[in-house]
């Protein structure tokens, strides 16, 4: 992860994959048919994911927290149930 001038955060799709559990393959595919487009390219074309991008991803139903972003999704209950009334 990295930051730019204004710290804002910056994600290469290699680290927003192993922060995500997403594949790199599925952040291409969901790229190229512009559902959670890369936000950034270097110089030389390489991907940079921003914070907005985490949120469209998070919106696709895609994707856990990147570690030093807070969740702002609910955790399930261990059994994968919902809590009862």
């Amino acid at each position: 992860m990295r930051a730019d001038e204004r710290g804002a955060r910056r994600w290469s799709i290699g680290e927003l994959a192993r922060a995500t559990g997403v594949t790199v393959r599925t952040l291409h595919h969901y790229d190229e048919i512009g559902l959670v487009p890369a936000s950034e390219r270097t110089a030389s074309g390489h991907r940079r994911y921003t914070e907005g991008d985490l949120r469209r991803l998070r919106a696709a139903g895609e994707g856990g927290t990147p570690s030093g972003t807070p969740s702002t999704t609910s955790t399930p209950s261990p059994s994968g149930s919902s809590p009862t009334a």
